[in-house]
């Protein structure tokens, strides 16, 4: 039997494979898990190193929320090769990077997915406003594996399995409880949820098929080739998905120009985002 408390107050990964109707499947499940969870913490301490003091000066430091990954690698990687730069991204949850700038984590610019955890930074650091400004727009779908069945929220059973980022820091998963309550769904569905440590690690359950369906970034089911998007969350049902840009330096307030030139913009809107350039 399942421990409905357990799963109405968010069980974590690792505690809700680990329930008796896991057991056969711990192995399979609980790995990918444990090892994901351990890399974010790993990825996180290792900017601490990457970051530190004695850094060259042309190299700039990015702290950048994880569903930005595929796209923002690539784009950096351009910047590299046009300004001479070398610039060393660092991607998790945006809550998780917010609290390690906060505590003295070197960077030169922050990207949070979230616009609330983007201004706590910037209250917490006692940065101007202008040092904060919006550079993308996302959308909120619910995807399964390509060779899964397509089952609409609104018929989605509560004995399935659904994956959505830990809605206490991830804004994947916060965006995706607002839909959820908004549609009336999110106490009916509340013992499918399975939380994961960023909206990536949703995804990639859904590629291997070990969830019935997540709810990811339309970005994120843009770059990928194994899901298919089994519908699009209405945008009047969660806060508007922006990504915000914090400058921290100089070189910071330089990547900040060059991200929100039109060039860059097009490399974005081809992954599925909207470029919000100057705003």
């Amino acid at each position: 039997m399942k421990d409905a408390a357990g799963l109405i107050q968010g069980t974590s990964l690792h505690a809700r494979f680990s329930e008796p109707r896991f057991c056969k499947d711990t192995v399979r499940f609980a790995d990918p898990i444990i090892l994901r969870t351990v890399a974010v913490a790993v990825l996180v301490a290792a900017a601490m190193l990457l970051f530190a003091p004695q850094a060259k000066a042309d190299t700039i430091r990015v702290m950048a929320a994880a569903s930005l990954q595929p796209v923002l690698s690539d784009v950096l990687r351009r910047i590299e090769e046009t300004t001479g730069h070398r610039v060393v991204p660092v991607y998790a949850s945006s809550g998780t990077l917010a609290r390690q700038i906060s505590q003295g984590a070197p960077a030169d610019l922050y990207i949070s997915a979230n616009t609330r955890w983007a201004d706590w930074t910037v209250e917490a650091l006692d940065l101007p406003p202008d040092a904060a400004s919006d550079l993308l727009q996302n959308r909120l779908v619910v995807i399964a594996g390509s060779d899964l069945p397509k089952t609409a929220l609104k018929d989605f059973q509560p004995n399935g399995i659904l994956a959505l980022g830990d809605p206490a820091h991830v804004p994947a998963g916060q965006y995706a409880k607002q839909a959820l309550q908004s549609l009336g769904q999110w106490t009916r569905l509340q013992p499918a949820f399975v939380y994961t440590a960023n909206v990536r690690v949703a995804l990639a359950f859904a590629e291997r098929g070990e969830v019935d369906a997540a709810i990811v970034y339309q970005s994120d089911a843009a770059a990928s080739g194994k899901v298919s998007v089994v519908e699009t969350l209405p945008p009047d049902t969660h806060d508007p998905i922006r990504y915000r840009m914090i400058r921290l330096s100089p070189e910071g307030e330089m990547l900040a120009e060059r991200l929100q030139s039109a060039d860059i913009g097009r490399l974005f809107e081809k992954f599925g985002f909207a470029h919000l350039a100057g705003s």
